[in-house]
């Protein structure tokens, strides 16, 4: 027990030590659309009014998020002096305890799903603090580990709360962590329809009857439509129709015969070799996203190992050196295993859930939540690419699915020590395999 205890701390110590390294030495104004996020958070926390189209691009965003951390920001900006823009910079740090808190989360769900598997646990938390999407978002002030800060507490909240005791305070109080979540972006839908699906899952395994399933359904939707609301169906002569701006920002996404290519076409010689933005633009679905995932396809995480400085790479978006690219397509090629196994992870996991149609547990129904919070991500967001996102492909960024990153890993490792382990003669490489492109991943990550 006390070497448990050490080794956790000890994970915990480097943890805070690797994330706060990242952001003492990454610029504070760099990092996606900085100045447009941070131009919401001051008018918003100062001025008590959404901004305009005309002030920020950011405008049509739900305003919980830029809000919290506009006061947070407001408060050490008085206290040590720095401007906002500036004083942003401290909100940065403070959000080193949002990744650590949603792992902490994932580890009880996970403990949960696999009592009796302490590798397995630990496979999962270093799997998932290795993701170099992970590292590369959190630098930045941006929405996406604050989602996943409050997504994470709201399905741990369902599957501790209230799938052992389904009350009505306890969907009064889901239904209001649902709101905060949607109130921080709209792609929390994906986990207002898992939990939807939650609460007729109870009474499928018989835990309630049908009736009271449907009545604390009810009751969630109530509360969270009361809490949303009043942001969603706000309508002005700015605003509009906030969904309808959200969803149409670029007018028509893939011209249509291009949507086929755009989703399945895959450069994959390409790919492997040059994953990084270009002077011609590559819109395709695929490479883009693979590339963001396991490295940095846009040029935003510029490691200092490069030299490149932030003033330089804001002076060219295109800038870096032969070395860089050869460390982009060695993320590449090393975690294309890694990214083949979470796709059969996947499909094992569909496999599980149905062949406990007929006989289904507590763990059926916690599988089918994250399944379907996976499912409607995935189709929430390619349904926005094809349709309404930029043509020039821009608009494909891995971090938007931040939160749903511990379900990606989740089906890697259950698959893994389900099915895998059973092979020793298969499970010793991939294990070496992993950890070596773990290792791998940790190096690039560090900045």
């Amino acid at each position: 027990m006390f070497t448990r205890k050490f080794f956790l701390i000890l994970g915990l110590c480097l943890a805070v030590f690797f994330l706060a390294h990242n952001l003492y030495f990454f610029p504070n104004r760099s990092g996606y659309i900085f100045a447009l996020h941070v131009k919401y958070t001051q008018i918003i926390s100062e001025q008590w009014r959404y901004p305009t189209i005309d002030e920020t691009a950011k405008f049509y965003d739900p305003p919980l998020f830029f809000l919290i951390s506009g006061l947070f920001t407001r408060v050490t900006s008085y206290l040590s002096g720095k401007e906002f823009f500036d004083a942003i910079v401290y909100w940065r740090y403070f959000s080193i305890l949002f990744p650590l808190i949603s792992g902490y989360l994932w580890y009880q769900i996970i403990k949960k799903m696999l009592p009796e598997n302490q590798p397995a646990r630990f496979t999962f938390l270093l799997l998932l603090f290795s993701l170099p999407v992970l590292h590369k978002t959190l630098v930045m002030y941006t929405i996406e580990p604050w989602l996943l800060l409050v997504t994470s507490w709201t399905l741990w909240y369902f599957i501790f709360k209230v799938l052992p005791k389904p009350t009505w305070l306890n969907t009064i109080q889901l239904g209001l962590l649902m709101a905060i979540c949607l109130l921080s972006r709209i792609s929390a839908l994906a986990i207002l329809a898992a939990l939807c699906a939650g609460y007729l899952g109870l009474a499928y395994l018989h835990r309630i009857s049908w009736s009271k399933s449907l009545g604390l359904l009810l009751v969630f939707l109530l509360v969270v439509s009361l809490g949303t609301g009043w942001f969603y169906g706000r309508k002005s002569d700015i605003y509009e129709d906030r969904v309808t701006i959200i969803m149409n920002r670029f007018k028509g996404g893939v011209v249509p015969e291009e949507r086929l290519a755009f989703l399945t076409e895959i450069p994959f010689h390409f790919m492997m070799t040059h994953p990084i933005r270009m002077e011609v633009w590559l819109n395709r679905f695929i490479p883009i996203y693979y590339s963001e995932f396991w490295g940095d396809f846009w040029n935003y995480f510029i490691q200092r190992r490069y030299g490149i400085d932030f003033e330089a790479r804001e002076a060219d978006r295109l800038l870096t050196t032969p070395q860089r690219v050869a460390g982009l397509a060695l993320q590449n090629q090393v975690n294309l295993p890694t990214t083949i196994l979470m796709v059969i992870g996947l499909g094992y996991l569909v496999l599980r859930i149905l062949k406990k149609l007929r006989r289904p547990d507590e763990q059926w129904l916690i599988e089918l939540i994250f399944l379907i919070t996976f499912i409607v991500t995935w189709l929430g967001f390619l349904y926005s690419i094809t349709f309404n996102g930029s043509a020039k492909g821009d608009s494909i960024k891995a971090s938007y699915m931040l939160f749903i990153l511990p379900i990606f890993v989740y089906q890697l490792v259950i698959f893994l020590f389900k099915v895998i382990k059973k092979h020793k003669y298969i499970f010793l490489p991939i294990t070496l395999w992993l950890s070596l492109a773990t290792i791998i991943n940790l190096w690039w990550s560090w900045y």
